[in-house]
């Protein structure tokens, strides 16, 4: 069964690169990429990578939808904090500091995480909260 796993993943993504026009493509072929992703779920990881490696950020809010449809789903810790933190960089790039910090939170719950990533956390959270970059009103919501 793994073979063919492994076999299926990498048929999705010799697809996905032989997509030329990504914003025409995607929508052309959006429903059977749907699809197959919840036929087999790491279809999800695999199309918002290449949603985001497009550099058209109009679809990168479907790429942050596609690994949330993914997380629901997967069991793997591992896979879950490779997930969260791709979430974290697609946020980052749409400027939505309250994404980014709550997939990176979500991301460091996970016994997989090194205590390092963990204090990187809490290090850009404190940034973006002295510099501004994310502004909380309630007091224990910073907390």
């Amino acid at each position: 069964i793994s073979n063919n796993k492994v076999s299926l993943s990498s048929h999705i993504s010799t697809f996905l690169a032989s997509l030329s026009y990504h914003a025409k493509d995607y929508n052309k072929f959006k429903n059977l990429l749907e699809k197959i992703a919840f036929s087999y779920n790491d279809t999800y990881p695999l199309l918002a990578r290449w949603l985001e490696e497009t550099g058209d950020e109009s679809l990168y809010k479907d790429a942050l939808m596609y690994l949330l449809l993914y997380l629901e789903r997967e069991t793997s810790e591992a896979k879950k904090v490779i997930a969260w933190n791709q979430r974290a960089e697609i946020s980052r790039k749409l400027k939505l500091p309250l994404e980014e910090i709550h997939s990176l939170m979500e991301m460091s719950q996970y016994s997989e995480v090194n205590f390092s990533d963990i204090s990187n956390v809490v290090n850009k959270v404190n940034r973006m909260l002295s510099q501004q970059e994310l502004i909380l009103e309630n007091n224990s919501v910073k907390r």
